[in-house]
C-alpha cells in the first residue's frame, strides 16, 4: 500500500495539481513513473482510498484527476489484442 505523504509520485501529483496540472504535469508524472506503470496505478488507488468518505478533499481530487490523465497518456498493452496474435497471417503474399 502506498503512503501519500512519502511516495514521490503522490507528493509530485499533489504539487503539480496545486500549480494547475496541465499537459506538462501529466508528462512529468509519466516521466517520474518511467517503465513502472503500476506505480501510477498504486498512487491513483491511494488517492481514491483517501477520497472515500472525504469528498471535500479538493487537493486529492485534483491529484487523482491528474493521475488518471497520466495513466491515459501512459497507455496500456492489451495482452489479448488479436492483431498481435495473428502475426503475419493477414499479410498478402
Amino acid at each position: 500500500m502506498v503512503d501519500i505523504d512519502t511516495d514521490p509520485i503522490c507528493t509530485e501529483a499533489l504539487r503539480l495539481a496545486e500549480n494547475g496540472g496541465g499537459d506538462d504535469a501529466v508528462a512529468r508524472l509519466v516521466e517520474l513513473a518511467g517503465t513502472d506503470r503500476e506505480a501510477l496505478v498504486a498512487a491513483r488507488n491511494a488517492f481514491a482510498r483517501r477520497l472515500h468518505g472525504h469528498a471535500d478533499d479538493y487537493a486529492a481530487t485534483a491529484a487523482l484527476r491528474l493521475l488518471n490523465r497520466a495513466l491515459a497518456a501512459y497507455g496500456w498493452h492489451d495482452p489479448y489484442d488479436w492483431r498481435s496474435r495473428l502475426g503475419n497471417r493477414l499479410l498478402k503474399p
